[in-house]
């Protein structure tokens, strides 16, 4: 009962996040001409129609146009207000960071016009949005029946697309809104005559009857996909036309199109039929229409593009995952993720801040990974980043499970993964130099499957060869990006390793379009239109004719390995020099493991020698105590021996004349009374001379015994002793040694200089002196040598392997395939392509097939920007989770209010911890390490300390005071400061805070006159050498003041580099300037923006060189955290202000108005 209780409450927690996930809409492009979106209005053509401008621009040879309706464009914020409204509440929107729009439904048309009929898509959060009016939160199961509605109004929808569905003008006298300018709306023409009904504004429940004709047409839709077999003994091989790389399966039909071109007058009619079935349409006024213009391969024409236009990402995969915790185990990593905080209360945690001398012990060289990512030697990783990796491995690499890191702004987390990412390959070649020859990998007879004229095939690996896929996900695109990037680029490898780093160079330079590359660990894969471009640029690479220049793709590279044939020899030779580098690090690590054991043992061994030497002294003592009444007792033995002689003597010559008979005769008797009683005085006298002696002896023979007895202990301690000192003068050899050879690298030996004790520790690098930091270096390389002769040794299966991969990776395999088939896939991949990316939004689909445990690591970043919800689908299908992100950034954005998660956390009887408003991923995460630290709570109250795991603390990216403010305001003074600079930043010597008077006229929290300090500050800048494209973020807290910043800066200013803070969580730049605006008698948007350190921490934390600052320095200087901004940053004085106005140009009048 008990664990199928615990299965019922994590499958609850995951579906109640899959219903707050129906009010996350996907984004909608904003109309942009440039950018191929326009808008739909009345009189004018459609972009499918003639006259239309799209028409005029070119196409590639053999695309064709494609385009994305999005009908019913409506502002995601009025989500908000309605659920605001609902639901109730007082906290109050002031960034706005809900915003963008999303739209009502959403459908591709071909260039002809014509529906593809299964790319409709409705919006969930529009329909849930319209349930919360009526029937309301307090019906039962008020988001219950998205589903059955999308599919009825999808018949609505194929109906039109097939003129079966009557537009007419609406009836006179209803006073209408126009949906895209005109007023029209949807007559059902009955199929075949049945019956017609006008599905207007008074529509009831929707008449299935006289829409039965166009649902049927969703049931008879669906390609019919071929399926998987066993190995029949057919040949397999890719595609003859290297042109159709990028091509669907032919076997899955005709695209099933509409029947006649759509018209404004159709996607108006649809728009404003779909808004008032939602019941939205006064709510969210959904009366605009965009159009989004592509380009497809001819091949491709008519086929849907497979993705939800409109709906949250995650939540079809978190139905899924809900549906399988409800009755299997999730496996370690999400069981652990989704552990109720209360039986985590037990659990025993370090406090590394507190507690240095457990982050030394985590850091001794048995600890350490063998391998190392090739960094420059004399750059290891600090303190911190090696404790982390080195629990990670400790802790994951045999077992599963979660580890969380906490990497504030700047601290390394992209150099930490490196390392961690090095350690699993290394782990790996480790099983691979146990073969035999490289077709030993696989086991079992190739799945194969057909696809039209294409045959594929794929081997499994052997388990043991398995579990060491990575995956890098986030919610980041550029989080994912950049990872995906940095770790293929040669500028990733130190100059003195990339003559001997190679692992398919060619190949990575095509997936860095043409930038020097040493090879293909990792690309950013993800949605489809990255993952086709990654098959081509990787796969199948440049035409013919451009390969001489750019290189092969992989598919060619393997065909001329298996051309060469295989070299056994070759492949041992690899195995022995990875064998013997690995033995090399091996020596090496325990070799300085004995060091470090000497060193620990030293001080115990010295007193050991002093307990020792205290042994000896006490032994000696009691023996010396024992001497003089041993003798003494001696001597009375001797005088009591001596006292014995007399009587005895006397006694034993008495007897001699004792009388005979005859005397007996003649005295009568007498002689002999008289002889007995002298006899028996005698007698006496020696009794009692004897007795003494013999006590005498006794206690002469106890001090004898007592005295041998202590002797022997003295002897012992002596041997003791003798022992301990031995021990002692090897152990003070060896560490001698050690002191001698590693010195600063040895924990307490750090170079100090002007540096506090702890600044020093956090800043060295224990144990990774140059000859063990090469040896693991080298031992990296090796293992990647050997994963390259491994691939080129088993080139023909592998080439096999990856064919199938690829239609596996880009959706072209059978949707039938078993899902071992697709695994074996996905394995096979990874050998050649150790690590993937992926944003969450793409990962179901990236990875559809796999279930839970299927993949080794799933290394998730920016994780404190990720809602608790994101990962799970990832933690699902990954045996081990390492969860890095940081809490205090900008905490991500959740469309459904407080007081609505609560209504629906109450309908699920979920926790309130598991709210996603009150958490993150990160903050999930970082509860169930063990090893971490506190932080204060942004209250100061010590109840709502925040827990974070095994903390990254070298800060390398701002100058003070940016460093000092983030430290203060957010980390409690955890971070350590690392950034060491010759130059004095010629561009500005200082920031400055620019106090602007809240008094004067604004308009909102927008102030003309701040945006008129901004322009000075700017142009000033830009006069001393800044580049505005590429050194400068300009940010608020607040849109209005963005949007009258964009104004005032547009002509020197990118609109790129102007937004509010949370636009740029991920960047930086070296000059940041922060526009407060809210002066004056704002105090509650100042309140808000103060009510937490995150908002601050990210603006300040993005400024490299230097931050200035413009607003009301009086008004903000009162508020928690800008207080510390005030304190560190100077006012610029009136009369520098007024030098800086001479040389910046005059401001224009309203603002610049340019477009």
């Amino acid at each position: 009962m008990a664990a199928s209780s615990e299965r019922r409450r994590r499958a609850d927690i995951v579906r109640y996040w899959r219903a707050v996930e129906m009010f996350s809409p996907q984004k909608v492009e904003q109309a942009s001409p440039p950018k191929g979106v326009y808008p739909v209005e009345s009189g004018r053509p459609l972009p499918w129609e003639d006259g239309h401008p799209v028409r005029r621009r070119s196409l590639g040879r053999n695309m064709v146009r494609q385009h994305t309706v999005y009908c019913g464009v409506y502002p995601v914020a009025s989500v908000r207000d309605v659920l605001l409204d609902v639901f109730g509440g007082s906290e109050e929107d002031h960034d706005a960071r809900v915003d963008g729009d999303s739209a009502l439904l959403a459908f591709e048309v071909t260039d002809e016009g014509l529906l593809v009929q299964d790319s409709i898509t409705f919006s969930a959060c529009a329909w849930a949005t319209g349930r919360s009016r009526k029937p309301g939160p307090g019906a039962r199961g008020w988001l219950d029946g998205f589903e059955t509605e999308a599919e009825a109004c999808e018949g609505v929808v194929l109906g039109v697309g097939d003129g079966k569905m009557t537009i007419s003008d609406p009836a006179s006298g209803r006073r209408q809104r126009p949906f895209a300018g005109l007023l029209c709306e949807i007559t059902v023409g009955a199929v075949g005559g049945a019956l017609n009904a006008a599905l207007g504004p008074v529509l009831g429940d929707l008449a299935v009857g006289a829409v039965s004709g166009a649902v049927d047409a969703v049931a008879d839709r669906g390609a019919q996909g071929s399926t998987g077999s066993q190995d029949d003994g057919s040949s397999d091989d890719s595609p003859l036309d290297e042109d159709a790389a990028d091509a669907e399966d032919d076997d899955e039909g005709p695209p099933r199109l509409g029947e006649k071109p759509l018209t404004v007058r159709d996607l108006s009619a649809v728009t404003r039929w779909v808004a008032e079935r939602f019941g939205v349409a006064d709510d969210l006024r959904p009366e605009t229409i965009r159009v989004q213009c592509k380009s497809v391969s001819r091949r491709k024409a008519g086929r849907s593009g497979g993705s939800d236009f409109l709906n949250s990402f995650i939540a079809a995969d978190l139905d899924l995952v809900a549906g399988s915790l409800g009755k299997d185990d999730p496996g370690p990593a999400l069981r652990d993720y989704l552990t109720a905080s209360s039986a985590l209360r037990s659990r025993t945690r370090v406090d590394l801040k507190h507690e240095p001398e457990a982050v030394i012990a985590g850091v001794q060289p048995a600890d350490f990974p063998l391998g190392r990512w090739p960094a420059k030697t004399e750059h290891p990783l600090v303190l911190s980043q090696q404790f982390a990796v080195n629990r990670i491995v400790a802790q994951l690499a045999d077992t599963e499970g979660v580890y969380a890191v906490n990497g504030p702004p700047g601290t390394g987390k992209t150099t930490q993964l490196r390392d961690l990412i090095a350690s699993v390959l290394v782990m790996r070649a480790e099983k691979l130099s146990e073969l035999r020859r490289p077709e030993d990998a696989f086991t079992g007879r190739p799945h194969r499957w057909s696809t039209g004229t294409y045959q594929r095939s794929v081997a499994s690996l052997r388990p043991e060869l398995t579990g060491f896929e990575m995956v890098i996900a986030s919610a980041n695109n550029g989080a994912v990006e950049n990872v995906s990037k940095e770790i293929p680029a040669l500028e990733s490898v130190a100059a003195e390793w990339r003559e001997a780093a190679s692992f398919f160079p060619d190949q990575g330079r095509l997936l860095l379009d043409g930038a020097p590359s040493w090879g293909t660990l990792a690309a950013k894969l993800g949605n489809k239109g990255n993952r086709s471009d990654f098959r081509n640029k990787y796969w199948f690479g440049p035409p013919k004719e451009e390969r001489a220049e750019r290189g092969e793709g992989m598919r060619d590279a393997l065909r001329t390995a298996a051309s060469r044939g295989f070299d056994l020899m070759g492949w041992r030779e690899y195995v022995i020099r990875f064998r013997a580098a690995r033995q090399t690090v091996q020596d090496l690590r325990d070799e300085r493991q004995r060091a470090y054991e000497a060193l620990l043992d030293l001080t115990g061994s010295e007193a050991a020698v002093t307990t020792a030497r205290e042994a000896v002294l006490s032994a000696q003592r009691d023996v010396d105590a024992l001497r003089q009444p041993a003798a003494e007792a001696r001597a009375a033995r001797g005088r009591a021996q001596m006292d014995l002689a007399g009587p005895a003597g006397r006694r034993a010559e008495h007897r001699r004349h004792r009388p005979g008979v005859a005397a007996g005769i003649f005295t009568l008797g007498s002689a002999q009374r008289d002889w007995q009683a002298e006899d028996q005085l005698l007698a006496v006298a020696e009794q009692a001379a004897r007795a003494a002696y013999e006590e005498h002896t006794r206690t002469a023979a106890a001090y004898d015994r007592a005295e041998a007895a202590h002797r022997g202990v003295l002897e012992e301690a002596r041997r003791g002793l003798r022992a301990a000192e031995g021990h002692h003068a090897q152990l003070r050899a060896t560490s001698e040694a050690a002191l001698d050879r590693w010195d600063t690298f040895i924990p307490g030996r750090e170079a100090r200089g002007e540096r506090t004790e702890e600044d020093a520790r956090e800043l060295s690098s224990p144990w990774s002196d140059p000859a063990f930091t090469q040896a693991r270096t080298r031992l990296f390389l090796a293992a990647m040598d050997l994963h390259r002769a491994f691939i080129e040794g088993a080139a023909d299966r592998m080439r096999k392997n990856l064919d199938a991969a690829m239609d596996v990776l880009c959706g072209d395999a059978p949707k039938t395939l078993e899902p071992e088939v697709v695994l074996a896939a996905w394995q096979n991949l990874f050998l050649a392509l150790p690590v993937v990316s992926t944003t969450f939004a793409s990962l179901d689909r990236m990875f559809a097939g796999l279930g839970p445990r299927s993949l080794g690591w799933m290394l998730i970043d920016e994780a404190g920007q990720a809602t608790a919800q994101m990962p799970v689908g990832a933690l699902w299908r990954a045996r081990r989770g390492v969860i890095v992100g940081d809490p205090l950034q900008l905490e991500p954005v959740v469309t459904l209010p407080h007081t609505g998660q609560q209504a629906l956390r109450r309908t699920f009887g979920v926790a309130e911890e598991w709210e996603p408003s009150r958490t993150s991923a990160q903050r999930v995460a970082d509860r169930l390490n063990t090893y971490g630290t506190w932080l204060p709570a942004p209250d100061g109250s010590e109840d709502d300390r925040v827990w974070v795991g095994s903390p990254l603390r070298v800060h390398r990216r701002c100058d003070d005071p940016m460093f000092t403010i983030s430290n203060a305001i957010a980390y409690d003074g955890l971070m350590v400061h690392g950034v060491h600079r010759d130059d004095d930043y010629a561009v500005a010597r200082r920031g400055v805070w620019w106090p602007v008077s809240g008094g004067r006229a604004s308009h909102g929290k927008w102030s003309p006159e701040e945006g008129d300090c901004a322009n000075v500050i700017v142009h000033r800048l830009v006069d001393r050498g800044l580049d505005p494209e590429r050194e400068l973020f300009v940010i608020s807290p607040f849109r209005d003041v963005v949007a009258g910043l964009r104004r005032s800066l547009c002509r020197i200013v990118p609109r790129d580099r102007v937004g509010t803070v949370h636009t740029t969580q991920g960047k930086e730049a070296d000059v940041v300037l922060l526009v407060l605006g809210a002066g004056g008698d704002k105090a509650g948007p100042r309140a808000w923006a103060a009510s937490a350190p995150n908002l601050l921490n990210v603006a300040v934390s993005r400024a490299r060189r230097r931050l200035f600052v413009v607003g009301d320095h009086d008004a903000w200087r009162g508020h928690q955290h800008f207080d510390v901004l005030a304190r560190q940053l100077p006012c610029i004085s009136e009369s520098e202000q007024a030098a800086m106005r001479e040389l910046a140009p005059p401001a224009l009048a309203e603002g610049c108005r340019c477009r």
